[in-house]
Parts: C-alpha cells; structure tokens; sequence
C-alpha cells in the first residue's frame, strides 16, 4: 500500500494492496461539517459504529451495548443542579483513569447526572483534590454524599493506608454496597427503562461525554462472556463509578430509592413512678 497523499482538506487518495487507486474522503472536507456538528450528530450514534462511518476508522468491530436502552433523544439534556439537595458522587478508583460521577435525586426519585471527572495516571489523592476543586468550583453551598467499590476499604502490600482512609484525610467517607455486577447492571438497565407516560426516568448532562459515549457503544459486552461487560481500560470506569452510586440509594429488586426506615418511638411501661421501673 502507498503512502495516502492529501489532495485537499478531508480527501487523501493511496494504492491499496491490490493495486487499486483508493479515495478516502473524510466529512471534514465539506466546510459545513466542524467540530460543532460532529459533536451534534455523534450523540445520535453507536461508537464503534461513529468511528467507522464518519471516522474512517475500522479498527475495532462493533460489539454489543451493555444498555442497549439508553437513547440520547430520551436520556441526554441541559441539566441543572437542584438547590438544597445533596450532590452524590459515585467514585472509581485507578491510578490509569479514576472517575468520578456527580448526580442528584429528584422528588420523584430519579437520577439526574449532572457531570463526570476523568482522571489519568493520576494517584488518588491528587484526583480527590481535583473532585474537590471541582465540587466548589461548580456547586458550592452543596452537601456531597459519595459512594464506591466495596475494595475501597481493602489493605494492599505497597501500602498500609487503604484508598478509603486516603480519602478520609479530604472529608470524604465513602458509602459502597457489596453486590454482583450484573445486578447494578440490572439495576442501571431499568432505570434507563422509560416510565409509563414515555418520560426518562434518569437523564444525563450534556456535559457527561465519557459516560455518554459508553452507553451509545463504547461499553460493551465481553465476547468471551456475554453476561460480562469489556474491561476496555476506559469507558468501563465511569460505567462502574455511576452503578456505585446509585447501588447506595437504590433497592436492586424494586428499583426504588431506599428510603430510610422510621422510627418508631412505643411509650413504655412502668411499674412505678418514683424509680421508673
């Protein structure tokens, strides 16, 4: 194969293998079509699928969403911070691409993803200062909940601290729940379910790009178990870094908010008035 020679903005021709002059027209040869549009038009597409049509990239063959549900016309809008809720944070920890997911409860119990923070090769506490700088910077006056992997609190042989007494250091205690990964899955799956008058029952910012991607086909399912997602090193962790938090506030059966028992005060009874007994 030749060396593609650029012709114009967007037009390379080349010999393939076989001898055959090729043309590789790219849309960034119609001057109509910047970086304004492509990031419009890409909401509406499968990743993989985005890549090998408008990118000519076909390096890697489309797989199977995990949440074949999510729909960007449905789940994906301008979203804005509701006043005096608390802001939940659902973590990832890494050192190659920690994440961090910032989301609200509304009065009717349904998700709104307000923002995402990536980061890369980055050590956690240095990322926990940017969650902060972050969270005061964007939603100041808020009170902030967070959740994570259950490992948070898990010891390692390089290290006495744990992730979670790292985090402890920056006032940030993290709440996790100890479940399989296919039922935050499922759990995730009927969230994204449209309730009965055809309204999206969780939404996501448009400014939640790494997670949006993901659901539109960059988190996938394994093709060596399909009940599995890929552990792709980059979409996966804001997928796990979302089903976190939610598994905290959501009952995996019902998929409810859990709400927080009553208590219930009985008077009791006493046998005499001047001891109490």
């Amino acid at each position: 194969m030749t060396k593609p020679e650029l012709l114009c903005k967007g037009l390379h021709k080349y010999r393939n293998e076989n001898g055959f002059l090729v043309m590789r027209l790219h849309y960034t040869a119609d001057p109509d079509k910047d970086e304004a549009w492509a990031l419009t038009t890409k909401k509406g597409y499968i990743v993989d699928i985005w890549n090998q049509e408008m990118e000519l990239d076909f390096s890697r063959s489309s797989g199977k969403r995990v949440y074949p549900e999510f729909r960007s016309d449905l789940h994906v809008t301008t979203l804005e911070s509701i006043p005096f809720r608390d802001i939940y944070r659902g973590w990832d920890f890494g050192y190659r691409h920690p994440f961090c997911v910032f989301f609200q409860i509304d009065e009717k119990g349904s998700p709104l993803v307000l923002n995402e923070l990536m980061g890369t090769d980055i050590v956690i506490n240095k990322f926990a200062e940017q969650v902060l700088e972050m969270s005061d910077k964007l939603y100041a006056g808020y009170t902030f909940k967070d959740a994570g992997d259950p490992a948070v609190r898990a010891k390692s042989d390089k290290n006495e601290k744990t992730t979670a007494d790292i985090l402890r250091g920056f006032g940030i205690r993290i709440q996790s729940r100890p479940s399989k990964v296919k039922d935050g899955i499922n759990l995730v799956r009927n969230l994204l379910l449209p309730k009965y008058d055809g309204a999206a029952r969780i939404k996501f910012d448009t400014k939640c790009h790494i997670l949006i991607d993901g659901f539109l086909g960059g988190y996938v399912r394994s093709e060596s178990d399909e009940e599995s997602p890929e552990k792709d090193g980059f979409y996966e962790h804001g997928q796990d870094a979302l089903r976190y938090g939610l598994l905290v506030l959501f009952n995996t059966k019902t998929y409810e908010v859990i709400r927080p028992a009553r208590v219930v005060f009985r008077k009791r009874l006493t046998a005499d008035a001047s001891t109490g007994y």
